[in-house]
């Protein structure tokens, strides 16, 4: 019976069924409970369909296995566990018939579901009182679907979890998932604004605290993903709640949860916890609470936290943070030491145009249209804030959500000027990983940048390559000698601080199979996989440039953000990384790396280095200026601090902020 459970849990889906089958047609008598299994698992798919017959099956199927016990002698604890299961697949009918609408039957299980919780609470085992308090939030949720307001089934699903907590204290996962739900749906019903504001920053707080306690990063992933809208609804009041009060604790607890939704699992490698196998996962998820080491990975940023952070490292710059929910695009900017926020409506115009941005940069379309410049002013004036027109600073850096993180915002116009002409714009992961690395890493100044280059296609279809690594590079492999053995063995060296790569790379859908392409080479692999980079040990380095196609992309994960080559370096530790967000020109992209390494060995700041590089290569080929898609494909994530200490130079163009 476990194993059709195990290969559940793996989603092995050809061995569910075979395994299913095999128990159908067994001869002996069984409980059913691969059926009620199979038919969580459909529900896991949405497949309500299939799901129903099989639970209502498994009710028949249990009921006619203890009918007749033969022999057997049942404990009373037994019986009482038979009334948890019954309690527990009555819950899942009540889920499956409020999907598909049906909802004189979702009230019949949920009253049957309360029934057999009353039989079977004396059972000592807490899992039988998330059963009941997971009923009576569900009751309560049907009858305020009614319009029914006047019943208490949340104060006695408060009552049941109470009591547990009394031993348990939130220590453990399956109360604490329930107890996010309870207290969201008490700050949901709740009629008074401070009871909603309780309610919903304590079960934010738990989310936060049960999602650092995931183990898996599926399982993170599953959980983002999953109470998406209980968290757009929790960003959604409190962001009013600041426009309509103006206090500040407001804006900040909407930024905490904001950020909070993207660099999950990077939090946790920068932790220097991995991803567990199924083996691993198993022996973790037997012991009870083995999961204090993650707790708060990713720290709970409150007002006093935020504003000591944002003085110290934000004196020049500007943060910048998107998130999109509904059709609402939620901007909120840290700026000369205030908070703002503004809340525009995407209505189909401007979906459309974003959507039209997409596909150009996706197809890495060099012909771009005529209204191509005409639509990054359009969406340039949608999206960039306020506080960017009426300011001194000339740095910018900016935590994308989904819906806009396939834009690199320096193309973007505004007053008929490309962003890039006044701002050095850069990118966080999240405020969250942001923080994080800037409390744990040590200002390290360099005597000298040394750079290690590979160019595999340099005598190929990357001619440029060749001269990209031998202008930028102190030591460089090329054509057939930047093969997989090599490569790695000039890596694992110390002595270098930034990694460049011109050459080819592979973006997947599935992360994993995403690589970057070396020379192939007879017995050994031509690849170096999203896995491989991700297990590197690269402390050493401050800078990984990756001045490849599409290396800035990856499918995006709510909760953790673009998987990307890009991403698989931070994962490594990499504090800095510049990669691109379309397929390079060959010619471009050299011209503009041989700059910025330039402008990085006379001190410059990364973002800086960058933005100077850009405006070199448009100052010299003015006719490029037109067209940003052979110019602003490559981007700077992460820390922007310089590599070494900045020449006298630099020093005289900083003091009289001539940059």
């Amino acid at each position: 019976m476990s194993e059709i459970y195990i290969n559940i849990r793996l989603g092995n889906e050809s061995e569910i069924f075979s395994t299913y089958q095999l128990l159908n047609n067994y001869p002996q008598k069984n409980d059913g409970l691969h059926l009620y299994r199979l038919g969580n698992y459909y529900i896991k798919k949405k497949d309500y369909s299939k799901a129903i017959p099989l639970l209502l099956q498994f009710i028949k199927t249990y009921e006619a296995y203890f009918k007749d016990p033969g022999d057997f002698f049942y404990s009373q604890d037994e019986i009482l566990l038979r009334n948890f299961y019954k309690a527990r697949v009555h819950l899942k009918l009540a889920e499956c018939y409020k999907k598909t609408k049906q909802e004189t039957l979702r009230l019949q299980h949920l009253e049957h579901g309360i029934h057999y919780y009353h039989q079977g609470k004396s059972l000592p085992n807490f899992t039988i009182h998330i059963i009941g308090s997971s009923l009576f939030r569900s009751l309560e949720e049907y009858y305020q679907e009614q319009g029914e307001r006047q019943h208490h089934y949340l104060d006695s699903a408060q009552y049941i979890l109470d009591q547990k907590n009394k031993t348990f204290n939130y220590k453990s996962e399956p109360l604490k998932y329930e107890a996010i739900l309870l207290h969201h749906f008490k700050g949901h019903y709740a009629s008074d604004v401070q009871e909603k504001e309780k309610h919903y920053w304590k079960s934010y707080t738990l989310f936060k605290s049960f999602i650092g306690n995931q183990l898996k990063d599926e399982d993170q992933l599953m959980h983002f993903k999953e109470m998406k809208a209980i968290q757009n609804e929790w960003i959604d009041f409190f962001s009013t709640q600041y426009q309509n009060t103006q206090r500040l604790e407001y804006l900040t607890k909407t930024l905490e949860i904001v950020e909070n939704l993207k660099s999950n699992i990077l939090n946790k490698r920068s932790s220097n916890i991995s991803n567990p196998n199924f083996e691993e996962y198993i022996q973790q998820e037997i012991v009870f609470d083995t999961n204090d080491h993650l707790k708060q990975l990713s720290p709970l940023l409150d007002q006093k936290t935020m504003d000591q952070y944002f003085e110290k490292y934000y004196e020049d710059k500007i943060f910048i943070s998107y998130h999109l929910t509904d059709n609402t695009l939620l901007i909120i900017s840290y700026h000369n030491g205030e908070y703002t926020l503004e809340k525009k409506k995407i209505g189909v115009s401007e979906t459309q145009i974003l959507s039209d941005l997409e596909d150009a940069f996706e197809k890495s379309n060099y012909f771009i249209s005529r209204d191509f410049i005409k639509k990054l002013n359009i969406v340039g004036n949608q999206i960039l804030p306020e506080s960017l027109k009426h300011t001194e600073k000339k740095r910018v850096i900016i935590s994308t959500g989904q819906a806009l993180s396939f834009i690199p915002f320096e193309i973007l116009r505004y007053n008929n000027e490309y962003l890039i002409e006044d701002f050095a714009v850069s990118y966080s992961f999240s405020l969250h990983h942001e923080y994080k690395d800037a409390i744990k890493r040590k200002a390290i100044i360099s005597d000298k940048i040394t750079t290690f280059g590979i160019a595999p296609f340099a005598s190929s279809n990357l001619s440029y390559s060749k001269l990209e690594v031998k202008n930028i590079c102190d030591d460089f492999l090329i054509n057939e000698e930047a093969n997989y053995n090599t490569t790695y063995q000039k890596i694992k060296q110390d002595h270098f601080k930034t990694l460049h790569f011109a050459t080819h790379t592979h973006i997947d859908n599935i992360p994993q199979k995403s690589f970057i392409k070396l020379s192939p080479n007879t017995g050994m692999s031509d690849k170096i996989t999203f896995d491989d980079i991700q297990k590197l040990h690269l402390s050493n380095l401050e800078l990984v440039t990756l001045s490849t196609c599409q290396s800035a992309n990856g499918k995006y994960m709510d909760g953790e953000g673009s998987l990307s080559l890009q991403r698989a370096f931070a994962y490594a530790q990499i504090p800095s990384i510049v990669a691109g967000k379309w397929n390079v020109n060959d010619q471009a992209s050299s011209a503009i790396m041989s700059q910025f390494y330039i402008y990085l060995k006379e001190g410059w700041d990364k973002d800086i280095a960058l933005q100077k590089a850009k405006l070199d290569l448009l100052s010299e080929k003015e006719y490029l200026y037109n067209n940003p898609m052979f110019w602003g494909s490559l981007i700077l994530t992460g820390n922007t601090n310089p590599i070494t200490s900045p020449s006298l130079k630099v020093q005289f163009l900083k003091t009289l902020s001539l940059y």
